[in-house]
């Protein structure tokens, strides 16, 4: 979605595809915990992933918020 929102002309549908993206990003940052409860990932990783998920939400949200 962030490659095709990207080529894009008008802004509402750049800005469409980077806020698909975005809740795409949220729905990953909400199973987290799925991995680290079937030991596939380690406890003290977790919160570093989801620090990585939050900041390409907030980066996702200001492109959708500018249209690029």
């Amino acid at each position: 979605n962030v490659a095709e929102g990207n080529g894009k002309k008008p802004d509402a549908d750049r800005r469409r595809h980077f806020e698909i993206a975005r809740g795409s990003d949220q729905e990953c940052a909400a199973i987290q915990e799925v991995p680290v409860v079937g030991k596939a990932l380690d406890e003290q990783e977790s919160p570093g992933r989801k620090a990585e998920l939050d900041r390409m939400a907030a980066m996702l949200s200001r492109l959708g918020g500018r249209g690029y």
